[in-house]
């Protein structure tokens, strides 16, 4: 005759599966973390940069009128302030790509304008445009021998890249106004700044400049 005997568990046996620390997740939500709080701050500094920019323009809009010759050698301190330039439009429009005006897509043309201090780029403004692409909107022929805008110190975004290497053929459709870009189609240097210039100057073109974006 079989005797089953029944085994009760020892409490003192030891568990060989114990809960795992969930370090991969820990990790992950520290991680998460930290990149929350960079961007917090990201954010805190870019409303500060935007708030002083403002302050900046204020104030810029404040003062009078300057020549080109009186900002040429401290130009950085003058960004927003109107100036005054005398000179000759250079023949040779630059498109600005992929620029945006209540909601159409368009071009910002530019020029250069030779005076005693160089060449100064101009910002005509935003044109429309056409059908069908890649077609430049044409606009009426200009000439003009002084102009007034807002001094203007572009920025590179080093994540867009330039195709156009046709260097000297005009109309030249750019994907930013890059300032090495514009000498190269030129043949010449370039004063380190745009003039961005005032509504008024020539109704074909729009001018409601974004001064903070």
């Amino acid at each position: 005759m079989c005797v089953f005997t029944h085994m009760e568990p020892s409490m003192n046996q030891t568990d060989t599966n114990p809960a795992r620390f969930p370090y991969l997740a820990t990790v992950v939500a520290f991680i998460a973390i930290v990149i929350m709080l960079g961007l917090g701050f990201w954010q805190l500094d870019r409303k500060l940069e935007k708030e002083t920019r403002l302050e900046q323009i204020k104030f810029a809009a404040q003062q009078q009128t300057l020549r080109l010759v009186d900002v040429i050698e401290n130009y950085a301190e003058y960004q927003d302030f109107a100036i005054d330039a005398e000179g000759q439009l250079l023949p040779g429009s630059f498109y600005i790509d992929n620029k945006l005006y209540d909601g159409k897509a368009g071009f910002n043309v530019m020029r250069g304008f030779e005076t005693d201090s160089g060449i100064l780029m101009l910002d005509l403004g935003w044109l429309a445009a056409t059908a069908p692409r890649p077609a430049m909107p044409e606009y009426k022929a200009l000439s003009f021998n002084a102009i007034s805008g807002v001094l203007y110190i572009p920025t590179d975004n080093q994540l867009i890249k330039e195709t156009n290497q046709q260097f000297g053929s005009f109309p030249a459709l750019l994907q930013q106004a890059d300032l090495k870009q514009f000498e190269r189609h030129l043949g010449r240097d370039v004063l380190p700044f745009i003039l961005r210039t005032q509504q008024n100057e020539n109704a074909q073109f729009v001018r409601k400049w974004e001064a903070v974006t």
